[in-house]
């Protein structure tokens, strides 16, 4: 179960592990969701032994994003959800998506999936009144140069405002560059 958590807090007195092998059977699923998490030789060893390992090597592996004294757990697992509970769910859901589905994609193949994913969300009212927001803390109207999406690519901009990559302008960021 934890493999398929996006946020992990744990308490440093906690003790992992995979002990199936011990009784004779294989974690196939968990190895299936670990492999994206944790270095190779780490899941072949804590697979095929089912030695139990503590917070130290969970963290080091990637398995955690925090370890805190117990009594400090709940203050920080708070604090770790106020950083986004205000935040649009819809670009939160579209956004876990998009990093699951493009894991096993190649770069290229992930940018064109990501690309065809960018208008959906850029049209919802979270995106709108984020924008809004965005451009009345720098002073300005913040909207789009031309009929591109609100939220468009993240290809990175020059200081003229021109795309790097080859992109035409007319961006989010470019437009809020003051382009």
């Amino acid at each position: 179960m934890l493999c398929m958590i996006d946020l992990v807090v744990a308490a440093d007195n906690v003790i992992f592990g995979l002990p199936e092998v011990r009784v004779g059977v294989f974690p196939m699923q968990v190895v299936s969701l670990l492999q994206s998490i944790a270095p190779p030789r780490l899941i072949n060893e804590w697979t095929l032994t089912g030695e139990p390992f503590d917070v130290k090597a969970a963290l080091a592996a990637g398995l955690l994003n925090y370890v805190m004294p117990a009594a400090k757990l709940d203050a920080k697992i708070d604090w770790l959800v106020g950083r986004f509970a205000d935040k649009s769910p819809t670009a939160i859901r579209g956004g876990n998506y998009a990093i699951r589905v493009i894991a096993s994609m190649s770069c290229d193949e992930s940018i064109a999936c990501t690309e065809s994913q960018r208008a959906p969300p850029a049209m919802t009212e979270d995106a709108k009144k984020a924008l809004r927001a965005f451009g009345e803390r720098l002073g300005r109207a913040a909207s789009p140069r031309s009929s591109d999406h609100l939220a468009d690519d993240c290809c990175p901009v020059s200081t003229n405002g021109e795309h790097l990559l080859g992109r035409g302008s007319g961006s989010l960021l470019t437009a809020l560059l003051g382009g």
